[in-house]
């Protein structure tokens, strides 16, 4: 009777196994990483909604954003991250509430209400007020909060604009060089506080939340393409 010896070359097999196992890895990790960064791309979206909606404005909208890792090629273990670009350190007080200090000076300075809030497309400073419109002085009242002290040709009755700011400013330069100049008065610019409290108006955690859930979605519809691109 004859012999029957099935041939069967079992390193070869192996490797094909290995083969095919690295394979599919691939496509795992082309599809959750490619994932992750469709769910990036929506937090990124509602959030910057969301913060709209809360009231802040283009910078702290444009700022937020949201990105997935590795940011080039494939990893089975992607992550990723939100950041508020440029305005760092100011998320979370915004989503917990809490106080903040003054760093490294003595006083918080904050423009009051009839006080340009702006000053060009930046957002009002001592050191933009000094750097755009003139030097500004310190007034200081007992057990009162001190005044940042700009000049103006005239008391302005209400809000006071960069403008009148600016010439009596000019003014006061003139003036104190020996030159021409119109009288000017002192106009109350900036409050320095020590302390001030935030609450919580951001709650992005929520739109974390939320978004994740559509992780699975994400990750199917990437694999699906991934499965139709290799037919």
């Amino acid at each position: 009777m004859a012999e029957f010896k099935p041939m069967y070359r079992y390193l070869e097999a192996l490797e094909a196994l290995k083969d095919g196992a690295r394979t599919a890895e691939e496509k795992m990790a082309k599809a959750i990483t490619g994932a992750f960064r469709d769910l990036a791309k929506d937090i990124e979206q509602k959030g910057r909604a969301h913060i709209a909606a809360e009231g802040f404005g283009k910078r702290w909208q444009k700022g937020f954003r949201v990105r997935a890792k590795p940011r080039v090629a494939w990893d089975l273990h992607p992550s990723l991250r939100g950041y508020l670009y440029g305005i760092s350190g100011m998320m979370n007080i915004f989503e917990r509430g809490g106080t903040i200090h003054p760093k490294d000076k003595p006083y918080m300075w904050v423009p009051l209400p009839n006080a340009p809030q702006r000053i060009g497309r930046n957002r009002a400073t001592p050191a933009q007020y000094n750097a755009q419109i003139g030097p500004l002085f310190m007034v200081e009242r007992p057990g009162q909060a001190p005044l940042l002290m700009g000049q103006a040709t005239r008391r302005p009755a209400g809000k006071v604009s960069v403008a009148v700011l600016k010439t009596g400013a000019k003014n006061a330069a003139g003036r104190k060089a020996g030159g021409k100049g119109r009288k000017t008065v002192a106009v109350p610019i900036f409050v320095g506080i020590k302390t001030a409290h935030v609450r919580d108006r951001l709650n992005m955690d929520r739109i974390y939340r939320e978004a994740r859930k559509d992780l699975p979605k994400y990750y199917f519809a990437r694999m699906s393409k991934i499965r139709a691109d290799a037919r």
